[in-house]
């Protein structure tokens, strides 16, 4: 299936604020490979997800800091499954000044990560919403400068996503829908460049 898929490559820059980091782990149900985003326009920046600690997705991201001279200061996961935070420990043993954040901690290295919570870097504003439906725990994030969220798994650059509770999770497309007008970056697959649209097709 993954050869059927439009290409994407390991690092893009998709805007002046935002570069996508692919986990290098390609799949059936991970499309081209779990989107990892850099955020951030000066020295201290904003991870969402470290999808499963790959050493080809580690490289890269070290790569990707020294090209911008910056520093991971907070990495955001978005919900439990491995692919989005089975590199938390790879993370922080390459980056151990990295602040991890995640909805129901699971380790001492963790802190908590709250509906509404936010987070600043220089050129980003990034707000936490508690969406459930995928997983329990499902996190999405809004970035203000630019009207657009960060969906992870609730809507992905194609198709539709999976779901632990139907109506747990269409509830959180509504609670989504009316929180930006820009651009959805997904968890799997490209940029959604009409995002509320694409909620209202899930």
């Amino acid at each position: 299936m993954t050869s059927s898929l439009q290409p994407l490559p390991p690092v893009e820059r998709l805007s002046p604020r935002c570069i996508r980091i692919l986990g290098g782990n390609p799949g059936k149900f991970t499309l081209q490979g779990t989107n990892t985003y850099l955020l951030g326009t000066g020295r201290h920046r904003i991870l969402i997800d470290t999808a499963e600690g790959r050493p080809a997705w580690i490289e890269s991201l070290r790569a990707v800091l020294e090209q911008e001279k910056a520093v991971i200061e907070s990495a955001l996961i978005s919900h439990w499954h491995r692919d989005h935070a089975g590199g938390i420990d790879d993370l922080l043993e390459a980056f151990p000044g990295t602040k991890v954040y995640k909805n129901g901690p699971a380790s001492w290295s963790q802190r908590a990560l709250r509906d509404g919570d936010r987070f600043t870097a220089e050129g980003v504003t990034v707000t936490a919403v508690h969406t459930p439906g995928h997983t329990r725990d499902h996190m999405v994030f809004v970035l203000a400068e630019e009207d657009a969220m960060f969906t992870a798994d609730n809507v992905l650059g194609y198709g539709t996503a999976i779901f632990e509770d139907l109506a747990t999770y269409i509830g959180s497309l509504g609670k989504m829908l009316p929180l930006f007008k820009g651009r959805a970056y997904p968890g799997h697959g490209p940029v959604v460049e009409n995002g509320p649209e694409r909620i209202t097709q899930q």
